[in-house]
């Protein structure tokens, strides 16, 4: 099994578009949408990748044997950090093989031997985060919007929601 990095641009592109099938072909399976089923986020991660794939922000790995691709993981690079975002796995029926964990672990070390510094997982909780992670860092949500009326309506449902789950217990 090797790991494969895009090293142009054209070939992240052709990465991303089959780490998405791999990845829809799992979601829908499952019966959900799956993170490609909207446009904008497609075209978004297209035109994430032609501008910042070259500066070395974006990483596109390929996971595979001599017969077949595996998967693929779409990972951020801050800092001399990876950042894992998304994936797109080749599974079998009964997840023996269990690509993602063994993956994630190539990944790892793809990226140890490049000289990274950490390989972070982001959000989450799984039982493959837990089996492959050293550490955890706190993690937080910052959303910064306009104050306008939109704003205003999602405060007020915000607090109503509140003031329902509190009137319940």
């Amino acid at each position: 099994v090797t790991v494969r990095e895009a090293s142009t641009t054209a070939e992240a592109l052709s990465f991303l578009e089959k780490l998405k099938d791999l990845h829809q072909m799992q979601w829908t399976a499952r019966g959900a949408p799956g993170s490609f089923a909207g446009k904008f986020f497609n075209r978004f991660h297209r035109q994430l990748i032609e501008e910042r794939f070259a500066s070395g922000e974006i990483q596109l790995l390929e996971l595979g044997n001599s017969k077949t691709t595996i998967g693929y993981l779409y990972n951020f690079i801050h800092c001399n950090r990876v950042y894992y975002y998304q994936s797109g796995f080749r599974y079998e029926t009964n997840n023996v093989a269990r690509p993602g964990i063994v993956y994630h672990f190539l990944a790892i070390e793809h990226n140890l031997a490049a000289g990274r510094d950490t390989y972070s997982f982001l959000a989450g909780e799984t039982q493959y985060k837990r089996s492959l992670s050293t550490d955890d860092e706190k993690l937080y949500t910052v959303i910064a919007v306009r104050n306008g009326v939109m704003w205003q309506m999602e405060k007020g449902l915000r607090a109503l929601k509140k003031k329902f789950r509190s009137d319940a217990v």
